[in-house]
C-alpha cells in the first residue's frame, strides 16, 4: 500500500517536473521564433543655445542628465552664431559644447544664426519667401562658415544639417550641394531601392510634444506621444521625437519637461515586444557606414 502511495507520488511529481519543463521550453521556443523588435529612436534638441527668453540659466544639464541615465546621447542641433555673440559670454557655451560631445552627445549645426537678416524674422534663416534674399552661393557660404565655428568649439567634425525654422521647405535646391559639403542625409541612410538620398530633417516624423509644456497639458502631451509611437512602429522601425531649447531648461515651469521626458522613455523601455535602441544621426549611420568617423585625423 505504502509503496503504491509512493510510486503515485513519484509519478505525479514527475509529470509535474515534464510539464514544466515543457512550458518552459516552449517560452523559450517562442521567445526565439519571435524576438523583440528593435525600434531605433532619436532625441533631437533644437535651438541650442536659445537667447530669446527670460528662462535663465541658460543650461541643458538635466535634461541630458535624464538621457544618459537611460543609456541615450541627444542630437544637439546647435545654432553657430550664438558662439560668436555676446550670448557665449566668457566662452561658457563654447566650454559646454565640446563637454557635450566628448560626452557622445552629437553636435548638429542648426542653421547659421536662425533669424533672417532681411526680415527679423525667426522662422526663416538662409531662406526668405516672397523676397529676394541670400543668392545660392552666399547660403552655403554661411552654412560653411557656421559649420566651422561649431567644429572649433566641438572638436570634432559636425555632419548633420538640421534646417532652422522653415527654411526645410526651401532648401530642396541647395541638398545636393549640402550633401556634397560632407553632411549625412537624416536620418543618415540612403534608399538603396532607388539610389535616392534620404533629405535633411524632413523625412522621419520628429514632432515636439512638449513645446510650452505645463502641468495642465502634461498628460495630454504624453498620451499624443504614446499614440503616434505605436502607429509609427507599425510602419517603420525609426522613431525621432524633438524637444526645443528653452523648454528643456530646469527653470521652465519647475523643470515640467525633464519629468516628462524621464517618465516617456521609461514607457518606452517598458513596452513589450520591443527593444528600444537610442541613436543620433551620426551613430546610425556608422551602422550602415562602418569607417565613419567625426575625428579629425
Amino acid at each position: 500500500m505504502k509503496n503504491t502511495a509512493f510510486r503515485k507520488t513519484v509519478i505525479a511529481a514527475l509529470a509535474l517536473l515534464i510539464s514544466s519543463l515543457t512550458g518552459i521550453l516552449a517560452a523559450q521556443d517562442s521567445t526565439d521564433m519571435n524576438p523583440p523588435r528593435e525600434v531605433f529612436v532619436f532625441i533631437r534638441v533644437d535651438d541650442i543655445f536659445m537667447r530669446e527668453t527670460d528662462i535663465k540659466p541658460q543650461e541643458i544639464d538635466a535634461f541630458l542628465a535624464v538621457a544618459e541615465k537611460h543609456g541615450a546621447h541627444v542630437i544637439l542641433a546647435a545654432i553657430p552664431m550664438r558662439l560668436v555673440q555676446k550670448t557665449n559670454r566668457g566662452g561658457l557655451m563654447t566650454e559646454n559644447i565640446r563637454d557635450f560631445a566628448r560626452r557622445g552627445h552629437q553636435i548638429a549645426q542648426h542653421g547659421y544664426n536662425h533669424i533672417c537678416p532681411f526680415t527679423g524674422n525667426s522662422g526663416h534663416d538662409l531662406y526668405t519667401p516672397g523676397i529676394q534674399g541670400y543668392t545660392k552661393a552666399q547660403r552655403l557660404d554661411r552654412i560653411r562658415e557656421g559649420r566651422n565655428i561649431l567644429e572649433a568649439a566641438a572638436g570634432k567634425k559636425v555632419v548633420s544639417y538640421v534646417a532652422p525654422g522653415n527654411d526645410g521647405k526651401y532648401m530642396g535646391e541647395d541638398e545636393e550641394d549640402i550633401y556634397n559639403m560632407g553632411y549625412i542625409p537624416v536620418p543618415a541612410r540612403d534608399d538603396p531601392s532607388t539610389g535616392t538620398k534620404r533629405g535633411y530633417g524632413w523625412t522621419i516624423p520628429s514632432n515636439d510634444y512638449t513645446w510650452a509644456l505645463n502641468e495642465n497639458n502634461y498628460q495630454e502631451a504624453m498620451e499624443a506621444a504614446k499614440q503616434d509611437f505605436l502607429e509609427i512602429i507599425q510602419k517603420r522601425n525609426e522613431w525621432a521625437i524633438l524637444f526645443h531649447d528653452h523648454f528643456t531648461r530646469a527653470a521652465w515651469n519647475g523643470g515640467v519637461t525633464i519629468r516628462w521626458f524621464e517618465e516617456f522613455l521609461t514607457w518606452l523601455e517598458a513596452l513589450p515586444g520591443v527593444k528600444v535602441t537610442y541613436v543620433t544621426y551620426e551613430e546610425y549611420y556608422k551602422k550602415f557606414n562602418p569607417g565613419f568617423s567625426t575625428d579629425f585625423n
